[in-house]
């Protein structure tokens, strides 16, 4: 089970960086930028990562974890009018542009 647990917990940090990369990219940087979360969720599952890993982009559960876990840290924030739309942060922005 802890091998299991490991593995989950690396799936899920790969793919919020993925997350960070594909907002990074698609906003230029500008925090000011509105994305759906799901939109670019899939687009982080079907990126290439160096584990070679494929991701399922419909398993709402880890869709889910890897969502909080990028609140938790403050890498995006919800959009106030529209709980589906996210805007990445400075913070994130500043961790993972150089990357």
């Amino acid at each position: 089970m802890q091998m299991q647990s490991e593995r989950i917990s690396e799936d899920i940090k790969s793919l919020a960086y993925n997350v960070v990369k594909v907002m990074i990219e698609r906003t230029k940087s500008d925090v000011k930028v509105p994305m759906k979360f799901v939109d670019i969720y899939i687009i982080a599952c079907r990126k290439p990562l160096a584990s070679n890993t494929k991701y399922d982009e419909s398993n709402i559960e880890t869709r889910q974890i890897v969502r909080d876990n990028l609140l938790r840290n403050g890498h995006i924030c919800v959009d106030p009018k529209d709980a589906d739309s996210i805007y990445i942060t400075q913070k994130a922005i500043d961790e993972y542009a150089d990357y």
